[in-house]
């Protein structure tokens, strides 16, 4: 008789088949709905004046975001931080500035302004802020970018009683682009592999997605990390209400909220606001919405089963994960080399993972696989 321990390590060898259905890929578009301004400065009559915005505390950190005010002028604000020379201090005041809305090409819902591969060309934009002690300072903004490039220049016009002058501004866009790879279900682990388009940068990890509605994925509190490591994590989708919805066809759109957009600078709650864009191609059932949430056979796909093994005094134990609803075979024989392998059992899935109980057979070296049909 084999020794109990001895069985344990044998029957642990069990043999899993893999599923028939194919990894998709998709492509996944994926850009902050915030620019990054940087400080910028300009000499008049000797004397230096200087701006860098901020959207937090302490250091400046450059965002100009979205609003929070619905009443608000404009859609997007910073605070700008006018150091003054004359002056001799730092005036700090709320502008009021929208990057200019240049259209949408390819219809994407994106603004053509977000994509590094359309160029930005003298395009205007008007703003403001205010100082308590002197009174309104307006502010033109001229915008211009190269196609393909992250970064451009922003010409910014200061015309008040505090302050005339002209400063040109570096801003930054920030947009990854990469492959989504996933196995259709109705709930789906999801890869992304992204890269930042027209600066260096990537963007990595699992994003977790189920249906939330007809046509619509919602997805948890899933981390990516960056180049250098920093964890990119998502606030939930329900939490916000928003979620990655089938548009037309092959095209998704969404938000997605983040708990710090920049990982990689100290400041957080900051570039807190990202849209997807996903372009999938796959379309088993030809229905003209994409697998990603029309997976095939309603829903239930075939996956590669796994197996865990624990044995009691009196039952084998087989914990098999696939998919909920797919239908597994266990299988069995007496030892790996020849002869055929023996049916016990096929199994539907009441969840994704079950355990289901075996009576020891009394021979301690038999193995067992789980399969397909």
């Amino acid at each position: 008789m084999i020794p109990r321990l001895l069985f344990l390590l044998m029957v642990a060898l069990v043999l899993v088949l893999p599923g028939r259905t194919a990894t998709n890929t998709a492509e996944l578009s994926f850009h902050c709905q915030s620019v990054r301004l940087s400080p910028a400065s300009v000499q008049q009559l000797g004397l230096t004046y200087s701006v860098a915005f901020t959207t937090v505390d302490g250091e400046p950190n450059g965002e100009l975001g979205i609003e929070e005010d619905a009443n608000a002028p404009t859609f997007m604000s910073t605070v700008i931080l006018l150091e003054h020379p004359v002056l001799q201090e730092t005036l700090f005041s709320k502008l009021f500035l929208d990057v200019p809305d240049i259209g949408d090409v390819d219809i994407n819902r994106i603004s053509d302004f977000f994509q590094v591969g359309m160029p930005v060309e003298n395009a205007q934009t008007l703003g403001a802020f205010e100082d308590e002690f002197f009174g309104l300072v307006e502010v033109t903004a001229t915008w211009n970018r190269a196609a393909g490039s992250a970064t451009g220049i922003c010409t910014m016009e200061l015309a008040g009683e505090i302050v005339n002058a002209t400063f040109q501004v570096p801003f930054e866009i920030f947009q990854y682009v990469g492959p989504l790879t996933y196995v259709p279900g109705t709930n789906m682990v999801a890869h992304v592999n992204l890269q930042r388009q027209g600066a260096p940068g990537t963007l990595s990890g699992d994003w977790n997605l189920s249906p939330v509605g007809p046509g619509e994925l919602t997805f948890p509190g899933d981390e990516w990390l960056d180049e250098g490591g920093n964890s990119f994590e998502f606030i939930p989708a329900d939490e916000i209400e928003a979620y990655l919805t089938h548009v037309i066809r092959q095209f998704y759109n969404g938000l997605a909220g983040t708990f710090d957009g920049l990982p990689s600078t100290p400041a957080i709650e900051e570039y807190v606001v990202w849209e997807f864009n996903v372009f999938d191609a796959n379309d088993a059932d030809e229905d003209r919405i994409p697998d990603l949430s029309d997976p095939p056979a309603g829903g239930v796909v075939s996956v590669a089963p796994k197996l865990a093994v624990t044995v009691d005094d009196t039952f084998l134990k087989l914990t098999i994960s696939a998919v909920k609803g797919q239908s597994v075979i266990i299988e069995r024989k007496p030892s790996l080399g020849a002869g055929d392998w023996s049916e016990v059992e096929t199994v539907s899935l009441a969840e994704d993972s079950v355990t289901k109980e075996l009576p020891l057979s009394g021979d301690d070296s038999d193995f067992y696989r789980v399969r397909t049909p």
